[in-house]
């Protein structure tokens, strides 16, 4: 199987990204066919984090138990297919992109990677690691781009794109750029907004 689309990383940003591609998923035709994966290592920093100052977040808020939330969020959304798994090689190969896990290997026609500030264990000659300069932790890294575009269908998004470690500003950009492939795909402006139902 080709997807569509890969999401390496289930930290803030690529759950976002996830989560809003689903919703999309549900409400526009031309989405509805749309092959989407994403791989999570299940070692994101917000784990090991509380959140106090998180716009719609309870203050105190456990950082496993806001990530339980958006895991059960996604769940919503069956066609979004998941991979607990670790992504140790990215290639691309023609007009696709191969994504090699531990235990398994995936095509995809794009790729969003959203691996947070760690080390970035992913050999691969497409994406170049550099120091994260927004952040006061020393020795954290980034993977340069241009807005969240690195080369052609593959992005990058959150605090590996070079933002600042704020859960609000990660979840955001995982959303906008889910956002940017939204347009692509369907040709026009599209955002999967939340209606009221009358």
């Amino acid at each position: 199987m080709i997807y569509d689309l890969i999401i390496i990383g289930g930290g803030a940003s690529g759950m976002s990204a996830a989560i809003t591609l689903g919703s999309a998923k549900e409400k526009f035709e031309w989405a509805s066919n749309k092959k989407i994966l994403i791989i999570d290592s299940g070692t994101s920093d917000v784990k090991a984090a509380s959140f106090w100052n998180a716009p719609g977040i309870y203050v105190g808020k456990d950082g496993k138990e806001l990530m339980d939330d958006m895991h059960k969020q996604l769940d919503q959304y069956q066609s979004i297919d998941k991979s607990h798994d670790f992504v140790v090689n990215l290639e691309k190969q023609e007009d696709v992109y191969l994504v090699k896990t531990e235990s398994n290997s995936y095509i995809s026609k794009i790729v969003i990677v959203a691996t947070g500030l760690q080390k970035f264990n992913i050999d691969t000659s497409l994406i170049s690691p550099s120091v994260h300069n927004r952040i006061a932790r020393k020795g954290k890294m980034m993977l340069e781009n241009d807005n969240g575009f690195i080369a052609k269908n593959l992005y990058v998004s959150g605090v590996a794109a070079g933002h600042q470690t704020m859960f609000a500003i990660a979840s955001g950009d995982g959303v906008r750029i889910a956002c940017e492939i939204l347009e692509e795909w369907g040709g026009n402006f599209f955002v999967p907004h939340d209606v009221s139902k009358k």
